[in-house]
């Protein structure tokens, strides 16, 4: 694990000084560029941030759950506290690095604190091996970035800032509570990446799915009754057309959860090389169909072409993979849903 963490510093701040001088040489607006440091500045702890693998491998993602939870309040006080003063729009940069900074420097402070650690003498072969093994997750994760933020980039190009605006508000705060349901998918699947059989595997990761279907539900719920005042809360007034759209992009967040579920899925039977050309593809698809969505309908065909592509990469392209063992899984889940509803019924 430490034998990465310069590996990913370098290759983490080569790409973001070339995205930063893209940034700089395309835009004018110091307000886009100091927001394009930032997120780099926060994504930059999100990437270095070995102490939260190392907690979900030992299925000790709890920590990693409170921590998060600690940095996402922390900043989203002071998004509120920014939004109550009328301070200069700015100033939302500071929570966009805190609210990854906090947990990464909570967890260091904990991990140093409550574990040994055991120097690595030979770290050349561990570099190589993460490099040959973590290439074809890399494209698909690069991938991911991409047709989850291509809905921006088009809204800014084809519409307006303002529509920018709109949507980032709306999809960050339906987005947000992803990192409970990878935490917890993360520390279920060192579980599962231990059993040997198939059908073991197809069977727990079922359940998996189950049990984040069910909190996903109460999140739709939650956002439902409550999202439109923390629009206001958090952001006021001026981007209350949010929350038109914040429940539609909460649904795509779920198939999104899902979709994590199966990609560890994937990865529990070696399918890297599936997923990196899975991920091409729903990228091409998502630039495609977005494009012509948001050019037609606007912040509506945005909202659309997110749930369209969070649903076809969810089922459609995962099917493909070994004899749809995808498919399979998500019919054994259906299976449960309807077999534990059935023996309800006639109790």
């Amino acid at each position: 694990m430490l034998s990465t963490i310069e590996l990913r510093i370098l290759l983490y701040i080569l790409i973001s000084i070339l995205f930063t001088l893209y940034s700089i040489y395309t835009t004018k607006d110091h307000i886009t560029i100091i927001f394009t440091i930032s997120v780099a500045f926060s994504y930059l702890f999100l990437a270095i941030d070995h102490y939260a693998i190392y907690f979900n491998a030992i299925l000790q993602s709890k920590i990693n759950v409170l921590f998060n939870i600690i940095g996402i309040s922390i900043s989203l006080l002071l998004r509120y506290l920014i939004v109550l003063f009328e301070l200069n729009i700015i100033y939302f940069s500071i929570p966009i690095i805190l609210t990854t900074l906090l947990p990464f420097i909570f967890r260091c402070i904990y991990f140093h604190r409550k574990i040994a650690l055991k120097k690595i003498k030979k770290r050349k072969p561990y570099i190589i091996y993460l490099m040959r093994q973590g290439l074809p997750i890399s494209i698909s994760n690069v991938s991911i970035s991409v047709y989850s933020k291509i809905s921006q980039i088009f809204l800014s190009l084809l519409i307006s800032n303002y529509a920018l605006g709109i949507y980032t508000v709306a999809s960050t705060l339906a987005y947000a509570w992803l990192f409970l349901p990878q935490a917890v998918i993360t520390s279920y699947f060192t579980k599962i990446y231990s059993k040997n059989n198939k059908n073991e595997i197809l069977q727990l990761t079922a359940y998996l799915n189950l049990f984040i279907i069910f909190i996903s539900v109460l999140y739709l719920i939650f956002i439902y009754f409550f999202g439109e005042k923390i629009i206001l809360i958090l952001y006021g007034i001026d981007y209350i057309e949010s929350a038109n759209i914040i429940f539609y992009l909460s649904i795509a967040s779920v198939f999104s959860s899902l979709g994590i579920v199966s990609y560890r899925y994937i990865v529990a039977f070696s399918g890297y090389s599936f997923l990196s050309k899975k991920m091409f593809f729903t990228s091409f698809l998502g630039i495609l169909l977005t494009y012509v969505l948001i050019k037609e309908y606007a912040i509506t065909g945005a909202v659309l072409a997110s749930i369209l592509i969070e649903i076809v990469s969810l089922t459609v392209f995962n099917y493909f993979f070994k004899n749809k063992l995808v498919f399979f899984m998500h019919i054994k889940t259906i299976y449960i849903i309807f077999n534990f509803s059935k023996k309800h019924i006639k109790e």
